[in-house]
C-alpha cells in the first residue's frame, strides 16, 4: 500500500492504555474486504514506552506514532491531522472497537450525504457485559442517546460525539479543536458548536457502529468523568455564550 492509496485516516489518541489499544487495534484486521485503503495515527497525549511498544507490532496497515506533551485528547486528534494522509478522517477512541463495516458506512455516507460531519453509533461491547448503570448512560441515556437522533435530519450540536465520528480532513485541519479544553467530554461539544456555526452540516449515521470497551459497575467509578461532564455547558458556553442565546 502506497502513501497515496490512502483514503481514510483513523485518529486515536490515547494515554497510558497500551493493553486497551492493543485490543482496539485488533479490531481493524476484521473489517469487510471492501474498506478502502486506511492508515491508522495513534498519537500518545504524554510518552509511553509501551503504548509504543503496542503501535510498533506489524500489522496489516500502516500505523503512525506521534506524541505531545500531556495536554488532552483535542490537541492530539488536531496532531494527528497534520499527518493525515486521507482525505476522510475517523475520529475512534482507544477503548472503542471497530464493528467491521464501519469505515466503510462512513465513506459510503460522504458519498450519499455529501461532505458531512458524521456521527456514528457508538455500542457496548458485547464482550465486556453491561450493567444496569452501563444500560443508563447509553444508548439513549446520560453519555450517548441515539434515540434523539434522526439519519434523516441534521444533528444538534450537543451530538457531536467524537468516539466515533467522520470529518472531511481539510474541515479538522480548518476547524481545529480547542486547546483551551483539554479536559475528554468536553472539548467535542464545544468544537461541535463551532462547526454548526461555520455551516458544517453534522449527520447521524447508524451503520457507523464501534464497540465501547468501557465498563462501569456504578457512579462511583465514573465520578471523575462525571464531574468534568459537569462543567460542559459552563465552560462551553463561556467561550460560546450564544450557545446559550446570550
Amino acid at each position: 500500500m502506497s502513501r497515496s492509496d490512502i483514503e481514510i485516516s483513523v485518529i486515536i489518541a490515547t494515554s497510558g492504555r497500551a493493553g486497551t489499544l492493543e485490543a482496539s487495534l485488533a479490531g481493524y484486521d476484521s473489517l469487510v474486504p471492501e474498506t478502502p485503503p486506511f492508515e491508522i495515527i495513534v498519537v500518545l497525549d504524554g510518552e509511553d514506552a509501551a503504548t509504543r511498544e503496542v503501535c510498533a507490532l506489524p500489522r496489516a496497515f500502516p500505523v503512525q506514532t506521534l506524541c505531545q506533551a500531556r495536554s488532552g485528547p483535542g490537541p492530539a486528534r488536531n496532531l494527528g491531522a497534520t499527518s493525515a494522509r486521507g482525505g476522510l478522517i475517523v475520529l475512534l477512541n482507544d477503548d472503542t472497537r471497530p464493528h467491521r463495516d464501519c469505515l466503510l458506512a462512513h465513506v459510503r455516507a460522504q458519498s450519499r450525504l455529501g461532505p458531512c460531519v458524521a456521527v456514528g453509533r457508538t455500542e457496548w461491547d458485547p464482550e465486556l457485559g453491561c450493567t444496569p448503570f452501563m444500560e443508563w448512560l447509553a444508548p439513549a441515556g446520560h453519555q450517548f442517546n441515539f434515540q434523539r437522533l434522526d439519519p434523516s435530519r441534521l444533528v444538534p450540536w450537543d451530538a457531536c460525539w467524537a468516539t466515533n465520528l467522520a470529518i472531511p480532513t481539510t474541515w479538522l485541519e480548518q476547524e481545529p479543536f480547542d486547546p483551551a479544553y483539554p479536559w475528554p467530554a468536553v472539548e467535542d461539544g464545544e468544537w461541535g458548536y463551532r462547526l454548526t456555526r461555520s455551516g458544517r452540516p453534522l449527520r447521524y449515521v447508524p451503520d457507523a457502529v464501534c464497540y465501547h470497551d468501557h465498563r462501569y459497575e456504578g457512579p462511583r467509578t465514573t465520578v471523575n468523568e462525571r464531574e468534568m461532564r459537569a462543567l460542559h455547558p459552563g465552560t462551553s458556553c463561556d467561550a460560546t455564550p450564544n450557545s446559550l442565546g446570550r
